[in-house]
């Protein structure tokens, strides 16, 4: 199975997450692909069979710059990507008003378009851990990697 993990951050938190969740796909033998400049068009091009975000939320619910072309493009020019399975892992903080808003755009743009969640979206608050991977880690056990497992369920 083929994953790609498109990931968006400001300040590295979110780096940590797509490293410890990478490494754990890979252990169980997943195709990953990371990905810092996603281009919607050429994703669309060579869909993949599960696209997972991660990515922070930065400003007042905005996404990393990183994020923001293939969030637009999702938007503005959706390519065809329906039925495309999806989840978003995103990480914010409780304390702002916009708590993971940037993270849940990304969601909505996806589901909008057609694509599949499949679990999710996970919100990290930085005011509950100072180890986001580990939140990861049980969301991977518990809710992701039985889908990707089971890709019939």
């Amino acid at each position: 199975m083929k994953i790609k993990v498109l990931v968006g951050s400001v300040f590295g938190a979110a780096h940590g997450v797509a490293d410890h969740v990478i490494e754990q796909l890979q252990q169980h033998e997943f195709q990953v692909e990371r990905d810092e400049a996603p281009d919607a068009t050429a994703i669309a091009a060579d869909l993949p069979d599960v696209l997972l975000v991660i990515t922070s939320t930065t400003g007042v619910g905005e996404l990393p710059d990183e994020l923001v072309p293939f969030y637009n493009t999702l938007r503005e020019a959706p390519p065809r990507m329906a039925g495309t399975r999806y989840t978003v892992i995103v990480l914010g903080d409780s304390s702002y008003e916009t708590f993971c808003a940037g993270g849940l755009a990304m969601d909505a743009a996806l589901e909008d378009i057609g694509c599949e969640r499949i679990a999710g979206p996970l919100q990290i608050d930085a005011m509950e851990t100072d180890e986001p991977e580990s939140v990861a880690q049980a969301f991977l056990e518990s809710d992701l990697l039985p889908v990707l497992d089971n890709p019939t369920e």
